[in-house]
């Protein structure tokens, strides 16, 4: 941010959905200040003119919690999946959904709570 097109008052002018959150920042996250308050200040930006985050290089699950909790929205690296083509990514969603709907069937076992389909 700065000069040019990288200025803060584009946000506001600029038809975008979201901020990418370059991996220079978020791979030492825990490591260095620096980057901890660099990757929560565009987090917080991003919120206030009502945009979504994309954090770039995500390569461990300490990372992804801390991203998590300081409300960044989305996540991409290695600890999620290496680049995939066309084929396998689909393979790849599918495997995904199937767990995550397993992992969500779980804990609604064990809490007692009953899964409902959405009617829409």
């Amino acid at each position: 941010f700065g000069t040019g097109y990288s200025a803060l008052a584009y946000l506001a002018r600029l038809n975008v959905d979201e901020l990418k959150i370059d991996k220079s920042f978020v791979t030492n996250l825990h490591d260095n200040d620096a980057n901890l308050s660099i990757v929560r200040a565009i987090i917080d930006v991003a919120q206030g003119f009502g945009l979504d985050t994309v954090a770039e290089g995500v390569e461990d699950q300490v990372v992804l919690d801390r991203l998590a909790l300081m409300g960044c929205t989305t996540a991409q690296g290695y600890l999620l999946s290496p680049p995939l083509a066309a084929g396998p990514m689909s393979a790849w969603l599918v495997d995904r959904t199937e767990h995550e709907n397993n992992v969500l069937a779980g804990v609604a076992r064990s809490s007692g709570l009953r899964l409902v389909e959405d009617s829409d």
